[in-house]
């Protein structure tokens, strides 16, 4: 009988996530027909409950499991996203070359795939089994257990266990199975597990014990496993890992023991941070030969056990947020902090890249709320409390620091990047590597405001947002010194876009934009119980200290040439607005597109976020990404 296989067409789809500006930039046309937009970076995911469960890695090709299963063949610059669902799950997978693997699937046990083609062959043959393992990316393993009840006297069980092996995977192959030494009743219980050394002994874990053979499974021995041992330790479902070294590990849910002489004496292990014992079992594994990690801890140990290293702590990114899964794979770890992301690097203390294995479906909100250019190829964005940065031709954005409690980064035209934080405002002429000390915006109180804008005229700096000692004010400051000191901008006069009087008392000015020549572009909103409850664009040529209404819609940035950009929301889409003072009217260029594809939910937090840099190209954030007007927009 032939092996049965099938292809299955659904079984992947492909998720590209390299941002490529097209061949033939666009011209934007005052048509209303589309604003031609660009990706510059990659997606960045938002926050990420899914605990990792599994990677792998082999050559440039990157399996993960977590809520879905994805795999990329070229180191994380595209990803595949595998269906599954069809298979009814997959609960683990081994690569044996670096397009395909062995997988344990849900309704067809173990199977057989060819990750690149989609071509699943289901193994016949396959006995009943409790553990798995494949050795030397050509045999697979198999072991299978039952316990004799004996008599209804307790004690005189046994444990009968069958060791199976499989090759040729693609093809009709036997699956002889061979019975080990029956192992006699006690009361220690082993979790079944298989493992091989560099000297070819096979190792078997069964229900009453452990097994060896050095002659590749002719002959078995038992291997005492802390036969003297008396103590108070728990010895139900004992986890036992054996290294390529032959290294000896007996994991009890309250301490770990160790044998570096094939069984014949034990001791307790040392455990990562000095820590002898331990309230849960630490999952160890070596996936570079010579090297032990833990799934929970960041040590390794290079002397089978003897002593331990920590790998990274992350120190320097001031975050609080606990380490939950680790895998150190293809000479980089990845792990997830807890309800936060999942997270890779070669060295995470030094770099530390933002995980994106992708749904094919519509990406979890991404909290990429605001992103701009910094020196050529680079950009910097506010991310889940984070200051990121992309480098063109990097696989993922990359986190600098954790700030806790900040909301806002914006980007002046001097090039220095300005975050709100707790503590006030910080600076940074370094494209983020260092940080001004946070500067309180009034008086004392660092929490004075909640920072909503930026504008910048030549000799001043202005600020708008929230007065958060009154929830019926908006605050407007200025600095005439850069931002290291602030003083409060009142109104003397307020007129609505009819131009009648409005009171001072209950209307309040909110910058958003400035023109080249220095007059002031925002809305005034009348604040009653706390709440908005009506508002119109508005305009000051004085410094903030007078203003005018118009019934116009609200600009959001201005070009070199100080014509204005504004993004209306009509519900349904959003379009690119554009005000040529020579004209005098605003004019649609249409929806924003990449590539012929409207790109909607420009409106990120409930506001629309818009940048023009120096030479006038236009910058979008969808949550996930950046994107560039395909030509400069004067």
């Amino acid at each position: 009988m032939s092996v049965s296989f099938r292809l299955v067409t659904a079984l992947g789809v492909l998720a590209l996530l390299c941002g490529c500006p097209s061949k033939k930039p666009q011209e934007p046309q005052l048509d209303g027909s589309a604003f031609p937009l660009v990706y510059v970076t990659p997606p960045v995911e938002g926050a990420d409950p899914r605990v990792l469960q599994q990677v792998e890695a082999m050559g440039d090709s990157v399996y993960l499991l977590s809520a879905n299963v994805v795999v990329s063949f070229d180191r994380r610059r595209t990803w595949k996203e595998i269906n599954a669902g069809a298979l009814g799950s997959i609960h683990k997978w081994v690569f044996v070359t670096p397009t395909s693997g062995i997988a344990h699937t849900g309704q067809h046990g173990l199977a057989y795939i060819q990750l690149d083609t989609d071509i699943i062959y289901y193994l016949n043959g396959e006995p009943g089994w409790s553990a798995w393992g494949l050795r030397n990316g050509d045999t697979l393993f198999t072991v299978r257990q039952q316990v004799d009840a004996g008599t209804s006297q307790r004690g005189d069980e046994t444990a009968r266990v069958w060791l199976g092996r499989r090759q040729r995977f693609t093809e009709d192959a036997p699956w002889p199975e061979v019975e080990l030494p029956p192992l006699p009743f006690s009361y220690r219980t082993y979790q079944p597990s298989v493992h091989f050394t560099a000297n070819g002994d096979i190792y078997v874990a069964s229900y009453f014990g452990l097994q060896v053979s050095r002659d590749d499974g002719q002959t078995w021995q038992q291997v005492p496993v802390m036969p003297n041992e008396q103590g108070s330790i728990d010895w139900r479902g004992v986890d036992l890992f054996v290294t390529r070294a032959g290294t000896l590990f007996a994991r009890t849910p309250n301490m770990t023991f160790v044998s570096h002489d094939g069984g014949a004496s034990w001791v307790g292990a040392a455990m990562p941070g000095g820590i002898g014992n331990r309230g849960s079992m630490m999952t160890m594994e070596e996936p570079v030969p010579g090297e032990l990690h833990f799934r929970d801890v960041a040590y390794r140990s290079t002397d089978e056990g003897r002593s331990y290293q920590q790998v990274f702590t992350l120190e320097r990114y001031a975050t609080d947020k606990s380490l939950e899964t680790l895998f150190y794979r293809g000479g980089e770890y990845y792990f997830n902090l807890a309800l936060l992301s999942n997270f890779v690097s070669a060295a995470p203390d030094t770099s530390l890249g933002i995980l994106n294995p992708p749904t094919v479906a519509n990406l979890t909100p991404g909290n990429l709320i605001r992103a701009f250019p910094m020196s050529p190829g680079r950009y910097a964005g506010l991310w889940n409390q984070g200051f990121i940065t992309y480098t063109h031709g990097d696989t993922e954005w990359k986190v600098e620091r954790f700030f806790p409690n900040t909301y806002f980064l914006d980007k002046l035209r001097d090039g220095r990047l300005a975050l709100a934080r707790t503590g006030g405002l910080s600076f940074s002429r370094d494209e983020g590597v260092t940080w001004s000390e946070p500067g309180p915006l009034l008086g004392t109180s660092p929490l004075s405001v909640t920072v909503k804008s930026l504008v910048e005229i030549p000799g001043r700096l202005f600020l708008s947002g929230r007065d958060n000692g009154d929830c019926n004010k908006l605050a407007l400051l200025e600095s005439l010194d850069g931002g290291a000191s602030w003083r409060a901008v009142n109104a003397a006069s307020i007129l609505d876009a009819q131009q009648a009087p409005v009171s001072t008392d209950t209307h309040h000015p909110e910058l958003t934009t400035a023109d080249r020549n220095g007059q002031l572009l925002g809305r005034v909103s009348e604040l009653f119980g706390c709440r908005v409850q009506k508002s119109f664009t508005a305009s000051s040529e004085d410094l903030g200290r007078t203003w005018k209404g118009t019934s116009e819609r609200v600009p959001l940035a201005s070009t070199s040439f100080s014509n204005l950009l504004a993004v209306e929301d009509s519900g349904n889409t959003e379009e690119i607005m554009y005000w040529d003072r020579a004209q005098g009217r605003w004019q649609s260029y249409g929806p924003p597109q990449v590539e012929g594809t409207t790109v909607r939910e420009l409106f990120v937090n409930g506001a629309p976020f818009l940048h023009v840099d120096g030479a006038d190209f236009v910058y979008f954030t969808d949550n996930h990404r950046v994107l560039r007007s395909d030509q400069p927009v004067h």
